[in-house]
Formats: C-alpha cells, sequence, structure tokens
C-alpha cells in the first residue's frame, strides 16, 4: 500500500511514504514499513522515516480537543467562531483560505478548521494540551504555544500512533512492542511477553471522554471521501500552511477496536532534505490508508458501543456530565 501510494501521488510530488500498524488492545506492532524503497538512495530509502520527527499538522487536532473536553472546557455542542482571528500576532489560517462563521466543537473538528482548534488551545492552555499529548504517549518536546494546538511541533509517527492507542483503546494506554519472543540458537526463549502484559499499562483517559473524540472522527472518511470500507475513525494532517505546492507533511491516521493505522507521505532526499509536495493528508488517507484498510481481513470491523458515562445536551449532542 505505501509504493502503490507513494507511486500515485507522485504527480503531487510525493516519492517517499511510511505505514505503522498496531493492535490497540495489546499494543502489538503489526506492520512497520519505513520507507516506501529500502534500497532506493535517492530518497534515503534506509531511513526509517517512522521515527523520524516531523509536523503532523491537523492531526495533532484530536489531543487539543480532548483535553478541553476531558477538563470540562468544551462540550461537542460548544460554539466556535470560524472567523479571521488575531491571537496576539498569531493569525492561523485554513487550507482553503477561507472561514465557515460559527460552528459547534463537533463539526469545526471534522471539518479541521483551524480557528477554532486554536481558540479551544487557548481555552483549555496549551501546557495543559503537551501534557495530555505526553500522558498518551507523544514525548516530543512541544511548545506549550498555540501554534503548536494545530500540529506545528515535531512528532514521530510511533508516538502519534501512541496517542492514537489510547483513543482506540478507549482511553487505556498500553505501550506498544513490537518483540515478543527471543530465542537462543538452540531455539529456546530466552525472553518471552505476552503483548498486553507490558508494563506501562495506564488509564489515560475514561472510556467516556475517549469517545467523544471516536464519535466525532467516524465521520471523517465519508466527510472527506475517503473510500473506506469498513468503519474507521480518522483524522488527516498536512504540515506547510494553506499555500498549494509547500506541504512537506502528509498524514493520515485512522482506527477501530481492532486496529490502530498511521501513514505519512512526502518527498525526501539522499542527504536527508526533501521537497515540498502539494500532497494533503486526505490524499495519503484515500491512497496508502484506503489500500491498507480495505484490505485487512474481514474480521477487523468492529465498533464501539456508547460507554457509560455520558449525557445528551438540550440539543441533543453527547456531553460529559456536567457540561450540558
Amino acid at each position: 500500500s505505501v509504493t502503490d501510494g507513494v507511486r500515485s501521488l507522485g504527480a503531487k510530488g510525493v516519492n517517499n511514504g511510511d505505514l505503522l500498524a498496531v493492535r490497540p488492545a495489546t499494543g502489538e506492532i503489526l506492520a512497520w514499513v519505513g520507507s516506501a524503497a529500502y534500497d532506493e538512495a535517492a530518497i534515503g530509502g534506509q531511513y526509517d522515516v517512522v521515527l523520524s520527527p516531523r509536523q503532523p499538522g491537523s492531526s495533532f487536532k484530536p489531543y487539543t480537543y480532548e483535553a478541553a473536553l476531558k477538563d470540562h472546557k468544551i462540550a461537542l455542542c460548544t460554539t466556535l467562531q470560524d472567523q479571521p482571528t488575531n491571537f496576539n500576532g498569531y493569525q492561523p489560517l485554513d487550507f482553503d483560505n477561507r472561514f465557515l462563521g460559527n460552528l459547534p466543537a463537533r463539526k469545526a473538528l471534522l471539518l479541521s478548521r483551524n480557528v477554532p482548534a486554536v481558540e479551544v488551545g487557548r481555552m483549555e492552555g496549551m501546557d495543559r494540551v503537551v501534557a495530555l499529548a505526553a500522558a498518551m504517549g507523544v514525548h516530543s518536546k512541544l511548545e506549550a504555544t498555540l501554534p503548536t494546538a494545530i500540529g506545528a511541533g515535531e512528532v514521530t509517527m510511533l508516538e502519534h500512533v501512541q496517542g492514537y492507542q489510547v483513543f482506540a483503546n478507549q482511553g487505556a494506554k498500553v505501550p506498544l512492542v513490537g518483540i515478543t519472543r527471543v530465542v537462543d540458537g538452540s531455539g529456546s526463549a530466552i525472553f518471552e511477553q505476552k503483548p498486553g502484559t507490558q508494563d506501562g499499562r495506564t488509564q489515560v483517559l475514561t472510556p467516556a471522554e475517549s469517545y467523544l473524540i471516536t464519535d466525532t472522527l467516524k465521520g471523517y472518511a465519508a466527510q472527506w471521501g475517503l473510500g473506506w470500507t469498513r468503519p474507521m475513525a480518522g483524522k488527516s494532517g498536512t504540515s506547510g500552511g494553506s499555500q498549494l505546492g509547500v506541504h512537506p507533511d502528509a498524514w493520515m491516521m485512522a482506527y477501530s477496536p481492532d486496529i490502530v493505522v498511521g501513514a505519512w507521505a512526502g518527498n525526501t532526499g539522499a542527504n536527508g532534505g526533501g521537497q515540498p509536495t502539494s500532497a494533503f493528508g486526505t490524499d495519503v488517507g484515500s491512497t496508502i490508508s484506503a489500500e491498507f484498510i480495505n484490505n485487512l481481513p474481514p474480521d477487523l470491523k468492529h465498533w464501539y458501543a456508547q460507554p457509560s458515562g455520558l449525557a445528551k445536551s438540550k440539543s441533543g449532542e453527547l456531553v460529559l456530565p456536567g457540561t450540558e
């Protein structure tokens, strides 16, 4: 799927991609593709992009919204303003250079609008957003500034998938694990660990708190026409701002109870450099991610039951008690 997706996005300047897939209940790494072509020196193919710090763009927004939902600073029905806004000199724009006016928080996240997400980060306090992302597994040093709310900091695919594992596992963090058994020359096990029993497991969010993000992002593939054939929550991200042709990083994060899939596409060079592309995260979602997701085993099609601990607002929106 990575090779095919990169090829199909070649006209947009893409020459490399990666993919990481894990089982959310156990943290077991199921697939790790570090580049589109290991032997291709022109793209630095032997460099593992899964471990490369890159700007996640809007795929970071679920952490921002989750922190504010968790702390009762907003509810999904809270009205946010998508309008030209100056945050003490910081004036975020969107990919379409448009503003959509008043939006409920659910729709603002689903449509991935930047100004509402920055406002949510301001309301919550970016120190708390960064702290929640760290608790969920994003350990790269992020500045507690408003641009971080929409993914201006750098994270690795490995830690980003760890963060989304928490959403996928209904708030329970299970550290990712890639090696479950090591044997010696005679075939005897010298190390063995059943996935899901590793140290570091912790409940970061309640099932109700994580479900609010999941219930919002379950509509992402349909909203953006990604062509996925099974239920998955998703969120794209694109770094580089709104100008066409200056997108160093295009991300697509997806998850269900069965699997978390992170994919990236961009342009890399032999010396670690590269060129911007005109690809958006949704382009990754409709190529690399779509091929992988649509060819998963047919039994990986489960979805979440609504957990306890949620109420309904007067408008019928799902909310945490106390935020009606």
